[in-house]
């Protein structure tokens, strides 16, 4: 059986959306791009915003299953696994030739500023992905594995802030060495000194 038009549409959006970014991506290129009948995207979507709304949480799922996977690595210290993490998300941009970064970061730079729809849906991703970056580094400050002189919160927030903008800096520097020091300074940051 072969991948469904939804699929189809879905995987061409994603792909569309990285290269051409949102305003750049037509109704049209998907429609081409996918190999479907245009009823089918209004079946499924209705409009481009919803398209890319569908897109977006496809998207942030894999992101959050990915950071759960790590999360639930009981062989390793909390911030051994944000390490990882981190790397991870780091090899699968460099593997993608510089071509995806965080596509909710990528969406952010280009339509924060002049969509308060997307710039509120944005909003509630990056405050979820700190949310759960807090609970985990909580359960690290419990263990005494995660310093405890600032919030988890706080951390949270830092470590967010570190791996969006590496993402957006390693966009032009192209650097994998670049990436893999903003993730050894993310772990330098959480770890306890002794």
């Amino acid at each position: 059986m072969g991948i469904s038009h939804k699929e189809r549409l879905l995987d061409s959006g994603a792909r569309l959306l990285y290269a051409k970014g949102y305003q750049g991506t037509t109704v049209d290129a998907v429609l081409a791009d996918a190999e479907v009948p245009k009823g089918s995207f209004y079946h499924h979507f209705g409009s481009k915003e919803a398209f890319a709304n569908a897109v977006l949480d496809r998207y942030v799922v894999a992101q959050e299953q990915l950071l759960q996977r790590w999360a639930a690595r009981e062989d390793l210290t909390v911030p051994e696994r944000l390490l990882g993490y981190d790397r991870q998300l780091a090899d699968q941009f460099v593997a993608s030739r510089w071509r995806h970064p965080c596509l909710a970061g990528k969406l952010s730079n280009e339509l924060a500023l002049t969509s308060d729809n997307y710039r509120i849906r944005l909003c509630k991703i990056f405050h979820s992905w700190a949310q759960q970056l807090s609970e985990l580094l909580a359960r690290g400050q419990e263990r005494n594995e995660v310093r405890s002189d600032l919030t988890a919160e706080q951390l949270a927030h830092a470590v967010l802030a570190m791996v969006q903008g590496g993402f957006v800096a390693a966009l032009s520097l192209r650097d994998k060495d670049y990436l893999d020091a903003v993730a050894a300074n993310i772990f330098d940051l959480l770890t306890v000194t002794k």
